[in-house]
């Protein structure tokens, strides 16, 4: 059994991983919905050396599959974290579960997690 520390350590972590990553899908369907396209897609792709009116529309659908790649991935990943973390709260509540005074120790211990990632969130760390 992990030491109970090293589990909130990691508990806290994939918290601000799952938060950093919901920005992430939150900025991609923006982008999405106002059919502009992140400084990650424009950087590659030169549209302005060509006239062409086929070569823009391809242009234009690789962004958009890009996008909608760059989309699903970040789901993929949200997902896969959220398993892990659930993982690790049932490990937590168990090991807290042997404690006196289960319930309010309990959730007083994962209200108290929970607000040092609120804490630690900050909009310095959504770097994209």
């Amino acid at each position: 059994m992990a030491d109970p520390s090293r589990l909130e350590n990691l508990y806290i972590r994939h918290q601000l991983k799952r938060k950093k990553l919901s920005s992430r899908i939150w900025f991609l369907t923006s982008c999405k919905r106002c059919k502009v396209y992140p400084n990650f897609i424009q950087n590659n792709l030169k549209i302005n050396t060509i006239n062409n009116i086929n070569y823009q529309k391809t242009i234009k659908s690789a962004k958009t599959k890009w996008l909608n790649y760059e989309i699903r991935e970040a789901y993929n990943q949200r997902d896969e974290n959220n398993i892990k973390l659930y993982d690790i709260y049932k490990k937590l509540a168990y090991q807290i579960k042997g404690l006196e005074d289960q319930d309010g120790i309990k959730y007083n211990k994962f209200d108290l997690m929970e607000r040092k990632v609120r804490d630690r969130v900050s909009y310095e760390d959504f770097k994209f």
